[in-house]
């Protein structure tokens, strides 16, 4: 477990490291969450995102790291004024496709990752760019739900920041 957790860090520190903050205008590019349980949900699995949109604003690139998920199926961007609720993603970010691929047993480490333009979206909760999904972020309503087999609403979740 220690070993995993540790190989879990250095891949967070590895996407940090290759991801910038701040763009040219000075405005923010990079966002961040944490994930843990969701709400009602017993699990001691956890992980992390990064976020990353171009300065022209026409892409995002993401990395998504879990430790101790017991198959797990998808996992999503979703957007609510309730945070952790399960609504129509608006973004998948695993499997890329839009049905649910399960890995079976515990799976530790990078669970998603890749560049996305808004034809990616899928258009629920009036997310139709990705300018709306940065308004969404920043207004502090876009969260990441991963999905597993036996809690198929959300085992674990995170606010993106």
């Amino acid at each position: 477990m220690k070993k995993t957790s540790i190989i879990v860090l250095f891949l967070l520190i590895a996407m940090v490291a290759t991801i910038g903050t701040v763009s040219a205008a000075n405005s923010k590019t990079v966002f961040r969450t944490l994930l843990s349980a969701a709400p009602a949900v017993e699990s001691d699995a956890h992980g992390n995102a990064v976020f990353q949109f171009a300065d022209d604003g026409s892409q995002l690139k993401y990395k998504l790291v879990v430790n101790g998920l017991d198959n797990t199926t998808m996992a999503h961007i979703h957007v609510s004024d309730t945070s952790c609720s399960l609504t129509p993603p608006v973004l998948w970010l695993y499997p890329a496709g839009t049905a649910p691929v399960e890995i079976p047993g515990v799976f530790n480490g990078l669970l998603g990752g890749r560049t996305v333009t808004s034809d990616d979206l899928t258009g629920n909760q009036s997310i139709n760019s990705l300018d709306d999904l940065r308004d969404a972020i920043e207004d502090g309503r876009a969260y990441v739900l991963v999905h597993t087999t036996q809690n198929m609403p959300g085992e674990i979740c995170g606010v993106i920041q």
